[in-house]
């Protein structure tokens, strides 16, 4: 569902009225709505052993009727609320599938369990995408995310009524779960995972925007995505087979250095087809990162009961990442284009690095006191 529909939210708001610098400000108020609630629920997963039927349809349900009165909407104002509303309503899926996910899975071996997990999801979400761009060749946007909507509404309905839970909800372990506060290693990890997404986060919304612009088919915007997650399944791939035994820092510095590269392409893009090419940068950069940054949680995490909420830290950074890159991207958008808006933004996109380093030099300093 979200492969097909976000991408589209930035395009219905600008139908809506709404230039490039409010739609940089609604995004990102959108992504900064969900902080409130993602280190608690975080918590709140690392001491549930099986949530119940009311608990997953209390975080299921919301998404898709919010969806359906989105498309319904034409006033400014209006789409600007259910548009942040959405972001609230999509924050419960992917926490609440990988700790029970996890759970299974919480043997030493989990770095290959966790590379299945981002892989599976990431094919999913990809044929997801190429199903989207060939239903809006034939249909409109709006009613074909209606039918998106009223579809996973019906599936969201058929999880709740075959769900069992498990006869003891909080185990042994679980109830010596600890509230998790980073320390200095993990403050400058997180910042490297934040300055990441301070860039990454505007760019896909922007660059299906420009794409938008640059060609009036729109059968070539989830493709974006599309070609985007496919990539994302290679990387995870190439990571299972060739570099799951190096460490862990080095693999999350190939995919920051992939989003350089992407700007400098986007700078000089101006056609279609350049921009489907780009979108295997992106699946490079975010697919690495979509997979080290789960496994860097689970080994700093170690035998403590506190994975989920390293993983709520990790959403945090990069849901900071993507309201201040929104706030900026829009701003700059609106002064320079879009050429060069990612001009001008390789210099943020060199900042990753250093903070990993520092992260590594911190990170051996405990190791030597250990």
């Amino acid at each position: 569902m979200g492969e097909f529909v976000w991408p589209f939210i930035s395009i219905i708001l600008q139908g809506n009225g709404l230039g490039e610098s409010k739609i940089g400000l609604v995004l990102g108020f959108g992504n900064l709505l969900p902080l409130v609630f993602r280190v608690p629920l975080g918590y709140v997963l690392d001491r549930i052993e099986s949530p119940s039927r009311f608990l997953i349809l209390l975080f299921l349900l919301p998404l898709p009727l919010l969806l359906i009165a989105f498309t319904s909407v034409h006033d400014a104002f209006y789409g600007v609320i259910l548009a942040l509303m959405l972001w609230v309503g999509r924050l419960p899926y992917l926490p609440l599938s990988l700790a029970l996910f996890n759970r299974k899975n919480s043997s030493p071996t989990t770095r290959k369990a966790l590379n299945s997990f981002v892989l599976v999801q990431h094919f999913i979400l990809g044929i997801v995408g190429l199903l989207a761009g060939t239903t809006l060749y034939f249909f409109g946007i709006s009613s074909s995310i209606e039918a998106v909507g009223i579809l996973t509404l019906i599936l969201n309905i058929w999880i709740v009524s075959t769900h069992t839970q498990l006869p003891d909800r909080m185990t042994t372990k679980t109830k010596r779960t600890q509230i998790l506060f980073p320390g200095k290693a993990e403050t400058w990890m997180l910042l490297a995972f934040f300055s990441f997404h301070f860039v990454n986060a505007p760019l896909l919304p922007f660059t299906e925007l420009f794409l938008r612009g640059i060609t009036k088919n729109s059968s070539f915007i989830p493709l974006v995505s599309a070609i985007a997650e496919l990539t994302m399944v290679i990387m995870s791939l190439i990571y299972s087979r060739w570099l799951s035994r190096l460490p862990v820092t080095k693999v999350i510095l190939a995919s920051f250095l992939a989003q350089p590269l992407r700007l400098f392409a986007l700078s000089h893009a101006h056609s279609p087809w350049a921009i489907l090419a780009i979108a295997l940068l992106d699946g490079w950069g975010a697919g690495l990162f979509a997979m080290t940054s789960l496994i860097w949680a689970r080994e700093r995490a170690r035998e403590n009961q506190v994975f989920n909420q390293f993983v709520g830290y990790i959403d945090l950074a990069v849901v900071l990442g993507g309201v201040f890159g929104s706030f900026t991207a829009g701003a700059m958008i609106s002064r320079w284009g879009f050429s060069g808006f990612a001009a001008r933004d390789i210099w943020p996109s060199l900042l990753p690095p250093f903070f990993l380093f520092s992260y590594r030099f911190f990170a051996r300093k405990e190791e030597k006191a250990l």
